[in-house]
């Protein structure tokens, strides 16, 4: 009964809902998202690509990041693992805490120090709502930030020598190398909801439910860009352009966007989208599929400009997670379940070689 539960309150956690089907998305075309909305009938590439490795058995992958050598990855069995990059047995690293009810761990990683958030259902214990760094000698896990009471920290991310996050309705930083955590600017003010944070050269920029804002990184107000139709999801940046998920659909505005007619969609899929990640020329994403995981999620590429969108995996159970380095995209799989949340086939973490 307890592994019943977790399932699904893990499921709702993620955004697995009934009635998702996965299905081809749509023909890659960047469309303003106030005009007519984009034709089906069109075939995405679905040429041979690079083979998938299978680089490990994982728990229901939560939250997952790599870098040139290794995959990391957190499980519903509250652990925090690593592999090789080419494969190998894993190593389990450090135990987390975190509530399948309560916003999903953030994980990064920067020259093998890892980083994470966590937020336990059990604010009486220290150090359940907390950023915590695991040094790469395999140290102690240290809480950096640790909150009580009911706050919550969410949507880290690693910038040079900065730590931000999301916390109780602000934008945070902390350098790496120092103590005291600052608060950049409020992002509450935006709507209600999980924050999703992107961070450039000079600014911060802010998903709050379906509104998009951004802030200085040296802190003051935040600037409201503009609303769109849907919840944010994965909020992404590079030198010209923002970039997210939303529902069913990538989408792409100018970093000056100061409306709604300057949002263009990239591609779109019959059913929502479960993850984001960019690299220089190309977004990647995942579209889970049935939501007991039935091995039909797919992976797919699609360029900034909206061009090749390409599957790259198929008959993916449930593929919930992806990040990207130089030369590869990984993407973790929860699994397969019956209806009622029983494990039929365990989840995974995967990987492949970027096309030449």
């Amino acid at each position: 009964m307890k592994s019943r539960v977790i399932g699904a309150a893990l499921a709702l956690a993620l955004g697995c809902g009934p009635g998702s089907t996965a299905t081809r998305p749509s023909a890659p075309r960047t469309t303003p998202i106030v005009s007519e909305p984009l034709a089906r009938s069109e075939r995405p590439s679905v040429s041979a690509s690079p083979p998938v490795a299978v680089l490990a058995a994982a728990a229901s992958p939560v939250a997952l990041s790599v870098d040139d050598a290794r995959t990391y990855w957190i499980d519903e069995t509250q652990s925090l693992f690593d592999v090789s990059n080419e494969g190998g047995p894993p190593t389990r690293r450090a135990r987390t805490r975190h509530n399948p009810m309560r916003e999903p761990p953030r994980l990064a990683v920067d020259g093998g120090v890892l980083y994470w958030t966590q937020n336990s259902s059990d604010a009486t214990e220290p150090g359940t709502q907390a950023l915590v760094r695991l040094a790469a000698d395999d140290g102690e896990a240290v809480s950096l930030v640790a909150l009580h009471g009911s706050g919550s920290l969410g949507c880290l991310l690693l910038e040079g020598d900065d730590l931000y996050w999301s916390q109780d309705g602000a934008v945070m930083r902390r350098s790496k190398q120092r103590a005291k955590a600052s608060r950049i600017g409020p992002v509450n003010d935006l709507g209600r909801g999980y924050a999703c944070l992107a961070v450039d050269r000079t600014n911060v920029y802010a998903a709050l439910g379906s509104s998009i804002g951004s802030t200085s990184k040296t802190g003051g107000p935040q600037t409201k860009l503009f609303t769109v139709a849907h919840v944010v999801q994965d909020l992404h940046v590079d030198e010209t352009s923002l970039y997210w998920s939303s529902g069913d659909a990538l989408f792409r505005a100018p970093k000056a966007a100061r409306s709604e007619r300057e949002v263009v969609v990239l591609a779109r899929a019959a059913s929502a989208v479960g993850a984001l990640a960019i690299d220089e020329h190309d977004l990647y994403f995942t579209v889970p599929g049935s939501p007991t995981g039935a091995a039909d999620g797919s992976v797919w590429r699609v360029g900034k400009d909206g061009s090749r969108l390409t599957r790259i995996a198929s008959g993916q159970p449930s593929p919930r997670t992806v990040a990207v380095n130089a030369s590869s995209v990984v993407w973790g799989c929860l699994g397969q379940h019956d209806s009622e949340w029983h494990v039929i086939e365990s989840g995974n973490v995967s990987r492949m070689l970027k096309r030449p």
